[in-house]
């Protein structure tokens, strides 16, 4: 049985491009551009989510929503999503905001 030895000591100098902060930097930024193109982002749930996020809107000034919906604060999962499209919905719209939120989640 073999002890075990520490790993090699990394020779001094410039680190290989895969390495360096500014390669993934660009990884993180590329990761948002195939949400860019698109109104809404095609992701799987996110119009369960724009739905939830309407009614939380709305459902106080909607006499249609409130007679079939009801929206009442709980800590879950998404409630930073849920503050945040509070907060930017009535200055953004609700699918800007949307995007926005979404864009920011990769990075």
């Amino acid at each position: 049985m073999t002890p075990m030895t520490a790993a090699p000591p990394r020779p001094l100098g410039p680190r290989p491009w895969w390495e360096r902060r500014s390669f993934l930097a660009a990884l993180i930024l590329l990761s948002v551009v195939p949400l860019l193109y698109p109104p809404i982002p095609p992701l799987v749930d996110l119009f369960g989510h724009l739905g939830r996020y309407r009614v939380q809107l709305d459902v106080a000034t909607s006499p249609w929503l409130s007679q079939y919906y009801g929206f009442h604060w709980a800590p879950i999962g998404n409630l930073g999503v849920d503050l945040l499209v509070e907060v930017l919905a009535p200055l953004l719209g609700l699918e800007l905001s949307v995007k926005l939120i979404v864009l920011a989640i990769p990075l």
